[in-house]
């Protein structure tokens, strides 16, 4: 893209690229005018905070520590009282009172990243957990929604209770019988690597209006589903909540990595969040420029357009495929389709690719598709071609 190119090869660019700074010590003179292009600008509605990190696990582990600090702060007093002396030093053994009993909850094939903490809220993807040490934190049952949604009503709005009610339920287990306090949920607006299963807006208020009541920060994931691709700039924005979540992650298709956070979560005292990056000048610099391209192109309502079109050519393939593909669903660009079984998805990504389609994977059995945000009905045309041809070849 030509912008890029013309930052590529910038004063700026080369500034960053040559001369990497320990942002937490020695920001760069103009890093707050370049948060503000980057982040500010596009940040999901009741965020006045950003802290930037190096990835997306990195996103999702920074906004569970302040989940952590934040509810610790509440207890002591404020994000001004400093820990006590006992707290400090037992925290050095990894001992009560100043490393506490508590836990982050998660959804079933929820996925949130591949560090410590994030990877022990990971729910799909067990080659990424075997062998590795995880903390004792509870996972809840997610909607198992059934498609086409519109024909189901009745039993998704169960399956959303049932999975309300056994958040409730794990919540109050942890807390009574292990004696472990949740201080935090985690979901994403799209379970994408679980299997491209799109949170519903009744849902996501319930949850909230829960998480409100009972003194529980609501992290929102949206390092798979941020940028755009959608039809809004951040996919929880379709919720329309009644209240804003706490704190909200992105990396991948944004550039950079980090994470939003509300007033309440702000911090007082220095180095509760440190390491010695914080972040890259050189990804915020290509964040900041990669908004101003979806700003300037109109990149959002493009997707809207461009992926109701292509949501309906896959639905009428699948009309006439029953047997082949089923349970066509998402929001913008953000697509996914079911095929018949595992066997026959394999099959059919290896042929995709011989005739000329990279096509992800999720789930079980499912396809989905991620397209550049530049995606137009002409392309659709293509790559629904070359579906319904490798279908046929498998079938």
């Amino acid at each position: 893209m030509p912008e890029m190119h013309k930052l590529a090869k910038s004063d700026e660019m080369a500034h960053y690229l040559s001369n990497r700074t320990s942002l937490g010590l020695y920001p760069p003179k103009n890093w707050p005018n370049l948060l503000q292009r980057a982040y500010k600008q596009v940040a999901p509605k009741g965020f006045n905070y950003v802290t930037t990190t190096m990835c997306g696990s990195c996103a999702v582990e920074g906004a569970m520590k302040y989940a952590f600090m934040a509810h610790a702060a509440n207890s002591r007093g404020g994000i001004e009282v400093m820990p006590t002396e006992e707290e400090l030093s037992s925290c050095m053994m990894n001992q009560l009172p100043g490393t506490p009993q508590k836990a982050i909850l998660s959804l079933k094939n929820g996925f949130h990243g591949t560090l410590l903490g994030s990877l022990s809220a990971t729910r799909y993807g067990s080659i990424r957990k075997v062998d590795i040490p995880a903390f004792d934190w509870p996972m809840a049952e997610p909607p198992a929604y059934r498609y086409p949604l519109e024909d189901n009503e009745e039993f998704n709005k169960q399956t959303e209770k049932d999975s309300l009610d056994d958040i409730a339920a794990k919540i109050k287990e942890w807390r009574d019988e292990k004696g472990m306090e949740v201080v935090a949920v985690i979901m994403e607006p799209i379970q994408s690597a679980g299997g491209d299963h799109q949170i519903s807006s009744d849902y996501a208020n319930k949850l909230r209006k829960m998480t409100k009541e009972m003194g529980i920060y609501m992290i929102i994931d949206e390092v798979h589903t941020g940028v755009a691709a959608t039809g809004k700039f951040w996919a929880h924005e379709w919720w329309d909540l009644e209240s804003p979540p706490d704190l909200v992650t992105f990396s991948k298709k944004f550039q950079a990595s980090g994470f939003f956070y509300s007033d309440e979560l702000k911090q007082a005292i220095p180095f509760r969040q440190f390491n010695t990056w914080m972040g890259d000048p050189v990804r915020t610099l290509i964040a900041a420029e990669q908004n101003d391209i979806i700003m300037k192109d109109n990149l959002i309502d493009a997707a809207n357009t461009s992926g109701a079109y292509f949501k309906s050519q896959l639905e009428e393939l699948a009309r006439n495929y029953p047997e082949m593909m089923a349970n066509v669903r998402g929001r913008g660009l953000c697509l996914a389709f079911d095929i018949r079984d595992l066997e026959t998805r394999t099959k059919m990504i290896a042929q995709l690719m011989h005739n000329g389609v990279n096509s992800p994977v999720c789930g079980v059995s499912t396809i989905r598709a991620r397209p550049c945000l530049y995606w137009t009905p002409g392309h659709t045309d293509v790559y629904i071609s070359i579906l319904e041809k490798t279908i046929k070849q498998c079938m």
